[in-house]
Parts: C-alpha cells; sequence; structure tokens
C-alpha cells in the first residue's frame, strides 16, 4: 500500500503556542489502515527564538512506512515565514511561505505534523501545498467534546476542510494531538501512549 497517496496531511500553525518559549511535545502516532499497522511516525514540536531573538516554533517528523520507507519533515514557523523541509526515498524539497495567523501546511505521509492543530480555533485558514507555489482556502470547525473510548477522557474533535479528503483530529485538554483519521481512506493515527 502506498501511503503516500491517500490524503495531502496537513500542519495548523499555532497562535497560543507561540508565546510558551521553551514548550515541548513529543509523540508517537501508530497509524493503522482497518486492523494493520501500516506506519510509525515520531514527531517533536519546540518553541524556540530564531537568530533575529523572533520566537520560532520548530516540529520534526519521522515517518517510517513499510511499502514507501523512511521520510523525515522540519518545519519552522518563524515571524514572517513558513521553512519546509521534507526528504525520503533519496530526494529533498524545501519551500518557503509566507506566514499569517492562521495557516495550515500539507504534505503527503506525514501525520505528525497535525500536532499544532489543536492550537487554532475554528474557522477559515489558508492553505500551503510543499512543494506548490501558492495558497487555497480551508477551514477548521469544531464537533465539540467526545470518547474515543467509553471510559477514556473528554477529547476536543475537530475537522480540517478544503484539502482534499475530510481529516478529523481529536486533542487533549493541554491541546496534545491524540488521534488523526482519515474516514475516506480508512486511516487512524492514534498517540502511544495516549497522554
Amino acid at each position: 500500500m502506498r501511503i503516500l497517496a491517500l490524503v495531502p496531511w496537513l500542519l495548523l500553525v499555532p497562535g497560543d503556542l507561540a508565546g510558551q518559549e521553551g514548550a515541548r511535545d513529543d509523540g508517537r502516532l501508530v497509524v493503522r489502515r482497518g486492523d494493520a499497522v501500516v506506519g510509525e511516525e515520531q514527531f517533536s514540536v519546540e518553541v524556540t527564538r530564531d537568530a533575529d531573538g523572533a520566537t520560532a516554533i520548530n516540529l520534526l517528523v519521522s515517518a517510517t512506512y513499510p511499502s514507501d520507507g523512511a521520510r523525515r519533515a522540519a518545519v519552522t514557523f518563524g515571524a514572517r515565514r513558513i521553512t519546509v523541509r521534507v526528504s525520503g526515498g533519496g530526494t529533498e524539497v524545501a519551500r518557503e511561505y509566507p506566514r499569517s495567523s492562521r495557516d495550515l501546511v500539507f504534505h503527503e505521509g506525514l501525520l505528525g505534523l497535525l500536532a499544532l492543530a489543536g492550537q487554532l480555533e475554528p474557522g477559515a485558514v489558508t492553505l500551503f501545498l510543499p512543494p506548490a507555489p501558492g495558497h487555497r482556502s480551508g477551514s477548521l470547525e469544531s464537533l465539540g467534546q467526545e470518547r474515543l473510548d467509553p471510559d477514556g477522557p473528554l477529547l476536543r474533535h475537530v475537522v480540517v476542510r478544503g484539502g482534499g479528503p475530510t481529516v478529523d483530529l481529536w486533542f487533549d485538554g493541554q491541546n496534545r494531538l491524540v488521534r488523526v483519521a482519515i474516514p475516506d481512506q480508512g486511516i487512524v493515527a492514534d498517540r502511544t501512549p495516549r497522554p
């Protein structure tokens, strides 16, 4: 199975996290299609200062899908631009985009990029799709709170629309990514262990 052909993945640029220098989140996603495990991802988010002293958010994702091999992404959200580097299959793609306050970056096969999505309130977003230039309009919609397990905690459920199939996301009370689902593709990625 080629996970890269399934759907573009999204990255939401946070608003609230930007003021929390030193904030960090590390996680592991186990990706399933139906009952079969099709991949694993490790992600790390850290708020730092750039060379000019401005707040920057760094996101690193390492993905392994046996059918597609390893892939890595490094994304930096600076004060005025978003820098995206994706490598895999012997190639590397780099792109810079102008930054606004409500941005999404799409790339295929890197679900861990969604770790920042919980920082945005529902509403309109700007979508970037590297390596393509330009952007398109999208939306982030709230579906309220729900439990993934009968005895589990209440999680915030949001949906991203505008960049292909609908993507469902669940976040805990600290805006940490817990689950990503692409219902049209039968893909579910769960954070393990859950925070």
